[in-house]
């Protein structure tokens, strides 16, 4: 065995494996863990090829995955344990009804036999929203390299329109930006371009969300897996309009004490410089600043806060226009402030001590999420302590302003149940995500508002 790339839970028989076999060739197989053997079914392209999986009591596997030889995206096939296969729906066969990701295996308690199989197929898609819907990238259709994607990972935008995210391939990974329709790839494991001093791709990141951010100008700051000098490191890069640049490298010495051990949030602005949160080996969190040529350290856990009390966490970041804000926790989560950050200066605009929103105190903030407009307005979610909860604006003149709130019909009647995730626009508007009641039912929307 070289290496177990993926592990499916296929059902009551046992487990789909892709593996690496280092026999008389190495390669990549979808294999069948029986709970005493592992049968090797069928060889793979690569550790990236399986997208989901299940293993019938016939002792044959449903999966969606990519073969040798694919170039078109993968529809739901069987293999049998003596690798042949047949194929039981190609890609993009229209269902009656949105489906959810992931095979069914449970399919006998679903009326389901050998030969009548209910599942839920795998699906993912990059969509941009303006003037009409546009597929930027799906699941099973060509990368910039030709490869076949398999996943997508993390996407983020920034306010000009300009897209970067992550997306793997039967071998290897990449790194996406697109900008007005175009794909360009930043960097690929496979083929192409190196990273910062000659680094080369190991693995880009498929983690959601807080792991990579792009400005208006197209900087993309993300994490993921290099190698130098047959060296693995892992390590912060921005991709800038002039190059790749190092911003931080795991196991190394962080300013303030200790090594970094991991990163796990990062944002830029629109300049090109890059916050981002660390912990390190002396045990400690906290938020540094790259200002293009070196790291500095601007606040962590045991810093002094209000009250007496010390950070006790550094809960999120968020990056545009010409700074950053920083949310942090104090004295075990009795006070939560937003901060600003700029470079130089730290204010504080927002905290559970201080802070009215409506006329009732801000409790805390949803989810830990806020982002930062170009303009200088900040938008989070939050809870008060009237039990409520919802959206807010925090506007440069230091007001408060009310986005959406789960006790305020919508725009078409629905009631808020829970905000998800807020963005904010350009210009002082905003778009967030909810988990909203509308005529007894409950659904999710995307919601484009004006703070009142």
């Amino acid at each position: 065995m070289g290496w177990i790339d993926s592990v499916v839970d296929a059902g009551p028989n046992g487990v789909l494996v892709v593996a690496d076999f280092s026999t008389s060739t190495y390669h990549t197989s979808l294999s069948f863990w029986t709970g005493s053997a592992l049968a090797e079914y069928t060889r793979l392209p690569g550790w990236g090829s399986l997208v989901s999986g299940a293993e019938l009591t016939s002792g044959t596997a449903l999966v969606s995955t990519s073969l040798p030889g694919d170039t078109a995206a993968p529809g739901l096939r069987t293999v049998s344990s003596s690798g042949a296969t047949a194929q039981v729906l190609a890609a993009g066969v229209a269902f009656p009804q949105p489906v959810p990701a992931g095979v069914d295996w449970h399919y006998a308690a679903r009326a389901g036999s050998t030969a009548a199989i209910p599942f839920r197929a795998a699906g993912e898609a990059i969509l941009n929203l303006g003037s009409s819907i546009q597929t930027v990238a799906a699941l099973g259709t060509a990368l910039p390299n030709g490869q076949t994607s398999t996943w997508i990972g993390a996407v983020t935008s920034s306010q000009s329109g300009n897209l970067a995210f992550t997306a793997g391939y039967g071998t290897g990974s990449v790194l996406i930006r697109s900008s007005g329709g175009t794909l360009t790839t930043l960097i690929d494991s496979g083929v192409g371009k190196t990273g910062p001093q000659g680094r080369s791709l190991s693995y880009m990141n498929n983690y959601r969300g807080r792991y990579l951010a792009i400005n208006t100008r197209g900087d993309v700051a993300a994490t993921g897996g290099y190698n130098l000098n047959n060296v693995s490191e892992f390590d912060l890069v921005l991709f800038g309009v002039d190059g790749p640049h190092l911003v931080a490298q795991q196991n190394t010495a962080a300013p303030g004490g200790g090594n970094y051990t991991n990163f796990n949030t990062v944002a830029i602005d629109d300049s090109g410089q890059v916050l981002f949160i660390a912990q390190t080996s002396d045990g400690h969190t906290a938020a540094y600043y790259w200002d293009g040529i070196s790291v500095s350290r601007v606040i962590g856990t045991g810093d002094p806060g209000p009250g007496g009390f010390t950070v006790n966490e550094v809960s999120n970041i968020a990056g545009g226009g010409s700074g950053f804000v920083i949310l942090l926790a104090f004295g075990s989560y009795q006070v939560r402030e937003l901060r600003s950050y700029d470079g130089l200066h730290m204010r504080t605009l927002q905290s559970t001590d201080t802070s009215l929103f409506d006329g009732t105190r801000l409790n805390y903030y949803w989810a830990n999420e806020a982002t930062l407009d170009a303009n200088g307005d900040v938008h989070v979610m939050a809870d008060t302590q009237d039990s409520l909860t919802g959206v807010y604006a925090h506007r440069t003149d230091g007001s408060d302003a009310i986005v959406a709130r789960n006790r305020d019909p919508l725009s078409n009647g629905e009631w808020l149940i829970m905000p998800l995730s807020v963005s904010s626009s350009s210009s002082g508007e905003v778009y967030f995500t909810a988990d909203v009641m509308l005529n007894g039912v409950e659904v999710l929307a995307l919601y484009h508002a004006v703070p009142q």
